[in-house]
């Protein structure tokens, strides 16, 4: 297990908050010049990182690719239809 530091931890967090990431995103927002650094501490302590490429214009406006992170929503547990039929029983009730 990694260690986890103070950058690593807000990236974390972010991504914990349901936010995607880019390496703008952590530079712009914390100073984190190595995000992809970053998600690689994350991933060795067993954190599941999902990333995708994607297509953003630079300060120059040109298009470029970069890499976004992020943390899968988290699958309901509640099986399909339980609700609808929760719903009918109340109201037989």
């Amino acid at each position: 297990m990694t260690e986890i530091d103070g950058q690593t931890e807000w990236v974390l967090t972010q991504l914990k908050a349901g936010r995607k990431i880019t390496p703008q995103d952590a530079m712009n927002e914390r100073g984190i010049m190595r995000l992809g650094a970053r998600i690689w501490d994350l991933r060795q302590a067993g954190v599941d990182i999902k990333s995708r490429i994607k297509t953003v214009l630079n300060r120059f406006g040109k298009k470029c690719r970069v890499a976004e992170y992020y943390l899968e929503p988290p699958k309901s547990k509640v099986p399909p239809g339980f609700l609808f039929e929760t719903r009918q029983l109340a109201q037989v009730h």
